[in-house]
């Protein structure tokens, strides 16, 4: 195994991890605000006014998703550190970082 293919390895999980975290907590969103209606809770993005905050911090959560995503690839796959570990501190990385730069 080649770096290249761990770094590669390590973002496409880390960005299939944000995309499931994203998804989830849509759908807790959905299942909170459900005495609203359905149609009010599914659609609530469009009821919002800060749109582009929003989509900003999804944005850098992607990409940091993606950056800390590799550097847990190589880690891992290369350098051969706990594996658990690796996720605690690279999920945990995601979110400081995406609550930092968004906020």
């Amino acid at each position: 195994m080649t770096e290249i293919e761990a770094k590669k390895i390590g973002s496409s999980k880390g960005l299939l991890c944000v995309v499931l975290a994203i998804i989830l907590a849509y759908i807790m969103s959905i299942l909170i605000s459900l005495k609203e209606g359905f149609p009010n809770s599914f659609f609530w993005l469009e009821e919002i006014p800060f749109k582009l905050n929003l989509f900003v911090g999804l944005t850098i959560m992607l990409l940091s998703g993606y950056y800390f995503g590799r550097l847990a690839g190589t880690a891992i796959l290369i350098r051969k550190n706990n594996f658990i570990l690796m996720g605690l501190l690279g999920g945990t990385a995601i979110l400081f970082t995406t609550a930092f730069l968004s906020g």
